[in-house]
């Protein structure tokens, strides 16, 4: 009787969301997402991290990474200074509320299943700075995490973002995006810090 309930409130959530178009975050008998590594963390003479990756999925579906930051510069960034840790964004981590005038059309790259990709990021100054340390890696940190960006699916985001119907073009990445991390890898050198 139990199981019946369940099977029942499975299928019920299956169909409701099959019926609005809503996209699963994970398909079934999948892992809970992309593994990121990085390595040979360090910044250039201008405190700009640099550092290669690599991106495996362990799962059994394609997956969608959202490329347009991956090899610099980033789309976020943020230290935790209770760890120390500088974290590269390739999404903003949260919704804007603020319109932009120039922006990076979004890219997305399929990574199949048991497939590894890699590359190497470098840190480039953003075209509009809005502060004079922006992108730079603060003397404080210790160690750099890549946060990657991915969905199993690209239709409902390239649909909302051909709509224009957001604030900041990058809106609709985060309303879309699972974001996987790599461990926190200790800095090498930085030049400038």
């Amino acid at each position: 009787m139990n199981c019946a309930k369940w099977i029942l409130v499975l299928t019920l959530s299956c169909n409701w969301a099959c019926l609005f178009g809503q996209e699963l975050a994970q398909p079934p008998a999948m892992s809970k997402g992309l593994l990121v590594s990085v390595d040979n963390v360090s910044c250039d003479e201008r405190a700009l991290p640099i550092f290669d990756w690599k991106i495996s999925n362990p799962t059994q579906a394609t997956a969608f990474i959202y490329a347009t930051f991956l090899h610099g510069p980033a789309a976020s960034w943020q230290l935790d200074s209770s760890t120390h840790v500088f974290t590269v964004w390739s999404s903003l981590p949260n919704k804007a509320d603020y319109a932009v005038n120039d922006y990076p059309r979004a890219r997305f790259l399929p990574i199949k299943a048991g497939e590894t990709i890699s590359g190497r990021y470098i840190g480039r100054l953003p075209k509009q700075r809005p502060c004079s340390s922006c992108g730079q890696v603060p003397k404080e940190a210790a160690s750099l995490v890549f946060a990657v960006a991915f969905g199993w699916s690209t239709d409902s985001v390239e649909s909302q973002l051909r709509t224009g119907n957001y604030v900041h073009p990058a809106n609709p990445i985060v309303d879309w995006q699972i974001v996987s991390r790599s461990p926190p890898v200790r800095f090498h050198e930085c030049g400038a810090r």
